[in-house]
């Protein structure tokens, strides 16, 4: 399992391009995303044949 906040968090997607990624669990809190990565993750996510457990939280500002 790897877990990131804000720009770590972008960074643990990373690794989900990597051919043999040492992970197969991201948590990630509040990314800071890189460019193209909101539409990119889902993709790369839906061409794995073995389960990946991938959790996005996403803070918001009190009003």
């Amino acid at each position: 399992m790897i877990v990131g906040y804000d720009i770590t968090a972008n960074f643990t997607n990373y690794w989900l391009f990597k051919e043999n990624s040492l992970f197969n669990a991201y948590v990630n809190i509040s990314p800071d995303l890189a460019p193209e990565m909101e539409t990119r993750v889902p993709t790369r996510l839906a061409s794995f044949d073995k389960q990946i457990f991938y959790e996005l939280i996403v803070e918001t500002e009190k009003k």
